[in-house]
């Protein structure tokens, strides 16, 4: 398939829950060179558009001229801006008609999803695609009524109608379906599964202890291979 997407990553300076968690060393690396890395390695992404608050802070990132750093505008700045502000003031500079978003705080996201989820898109039927992570666990409201099963009917796990929580992971959208509906989850949407190993969103420092952990794991098995040989 022969398709080329803008990928667009948004990194601020500051984080509420987790001090200096983009720029935060995860393993070798700071958290934000993690999604790089499998965004480069991606077989359709052409350009990596990186908005940011610090654009100071990415001279150490590759420079083959698919990594374009925005400086954002004063104006788009702070916690209170939305992703899709942020997205609308973008649109018209990237190359491409279709963008693939992503996030820093989702270190594990695979290569191979990431271009399975643009084959995904590109095989038609949507104008927009998100990832989700499928639950099939009994599930309550906040006033303890069941959502996915019936009370006293105790079905096994497995065999319960199965509900998709939107991971943060990835959004493929159109810049027209963006503009039509104002939002990166267009009219004619469709969600792509992604496994809960890769699904991790870095969202408070419990979630950075997880994220030591099987980044711990990731470096232990690579030396495993190698000393195998």
């Amino acid at each position: 398939m022969s398709v080329k997407v803008s990928a667009y990553l948004i990194i601020r300076a500051d984080s509420t829950r987790v001090a200096n968690k983009n720029f935060r060393m995860l393993g070798d690396r700071p958290l934000y060179a993690w999604i790089v890395a499998a965004l480069r390695k991606s077989r359709f992404v052409d350009e990596i558009v990186i908005n940011t608050d610090v654009p100071e802070r990415f001279d150490s990132l590759p420079s083959d001229g698919r990594i374009r750093i925005k400086s954002r505008p004063e104006d788009l700045r702070g916690a209170g801006v939305t992703a899709n502000a942020l997205i609308r003031s973008d649109l018209n500079g990237f190359s491409h008609e279709t963008i693939l978003m992503s996030h820093a705080t989702n270190p594990f996201l695979e290569t191979a999803s990431i271009d399975d989820a643009i084959r995904a898109f590109f095989k038609g039927g949507c104008d927009s695609l998100f990832s989700v992570t499928r639950f099939q666990n009994r599930l309550y409201d906040a006033a303890g009524a069941p959502v996915n099963h019936q009370a006293g009917v105790l079905l096994q796990t497995q065999d319960l109608s199965p509900l998709f929580f939107e991971n943060s992971c990835l959004y493929v959208f159109s810049k027209a379906s963006f503009l039509e509906s104002g939002s990166r989850i267009g009219k004619n949407h469709k969600m792509f599964e992604i496994d809960k190993s890769e699904a991790l969103d870095i969202d408070d420092e419990e979630d950075w202890k997880i994220a030591e952990l099987m980044a711990g794991g990731m470096k232990q098995r690579r030396s495993s291979r190698i000393e195998g040989k």
